[in-house]
């Protein structure tokens, strides 16, 4: 099981953030878009929360997907500062 919630999926999740379209996130990725579109759902799933809200060609963040992908965003830079620590 991986360390957090969302963590194998979270960067799929941020680049639906930036581009605000799942076509183009997916195209980003290499992948194509129905089997991210479940990536994304199942990370929604896992964590028990909305991260976007899908209307007919459009996307937005939730206010809970907001606080989500800004803590994300962090988590390479704490991992970067533990393991300066340890050396």
């Amino acid at each position: 099981m991986p360390p957090y919630p969302g963590k194998s999926r979270s960067g799929g999740s941020l680049t639906v953030a930036e581009e605000l379209h799942f076509g183009r996130a997916a195209k980003r990725l290499n992948m194509s878009q129905p089997p991210f579109s479940r990536q994304i759902q199942e990370l929604e799933e896992e964590l028990g929360f909305q991260l976007f809200i899908r209307e007919y060609h459009k996307v937005e963040l939730t206010d809970a997907g907001r606080v989500y992908l800004a803590q994300i965003k962090r988590v390479p830079s704490v991992i970067q500062r533990a393991f300066e620590k340890k050396l």
